[in-house]
């Protein structure tokens, strides 16, 4: 669906558009890793453990997002990002140490 609807304004500016290596092997980058790759991981997970605590721990993307624009960008998290992650984290445990009802 994604692609349907970025489908409109690249086309509206299919013109000023130029393409080279570095543009395709992005775009193949964002195709491979985070979708196909991520959609695997998760399928992979489920054979694994429930849809609850699997869906839960896929919570934690901006986590490893911003940790990862830290390292390759030098992206300064700030506080407010950890007070995010630390309640992110602590969901996720309390989600997968809960006890069964």
């Amino acid at each position: 669906f994604g692609s349907v609807y970025l489908a409109v304004p690249f086309l509206i500016n299919f013109h000023s558009i130029s393409f080279n290596t570095n543009i395709i092997l992005g775009l193949i980058g964002l195709a491979v890793l985070p979708t196909i790759l991520g959609f695997y991981c998760t399928t992979k997970a489920l054979t694994y453990l429930s849809a609850a605590k699997v869906q839960v721990t896929e919570l934690s993307e901006p986590i490893f997002a911003a940790l990862m624009a830290w390292v390759f960008i030098h992206e300064q998290p700030t506080l407010s990002f950890l007070y995010g992650a630390i309640f992110i984290i602590s969901g996720i445990f309390l989600m997968n140490k809960a006890p069964k009802a």
